[in-house]
């Protein structure tokens, strides 16, 4: 078995945890603290929908910021592997 290896991720600044994710206090935070943006299911008009306030645990928040990242991490290594084998 292969290994653990310690990575860095380096975050755009809108897809990095609040800072309440470093400073120890996420624990003492209670579910539903922070805000995300979703669309409203009742517009049909896709171009004129209006955002409803949704709330996600910190912990599921930063989750899916990391596997956004690992699979564009993994579109960009199989992208540059099929120009290698051509």
């Amino acid at each position: 078995m292969g290994t653990l290896e310690k990575k860095k991720i380096f975050f755009e600044e809108a897809d990095r945890p609040p800072p309440s994710y470093y400073d120890g206090s996420l624990e003492k935070m209670p579910l539903k603290k922070v805000p995300f943006q979703t669309p409203d299911p009742e517009s049909k008009d896709y171009s004129s929908r209006t955002q409803g306030i949704s709330y996600i645990s910190t912990k599921i928040w930063v989750y899916f910021v990391y596997i956004r990242f690992t699979n564009a991490e993994t579109r960009r290594i199989q992208r540059k592997m099929h120009h290698i084998e051509k």
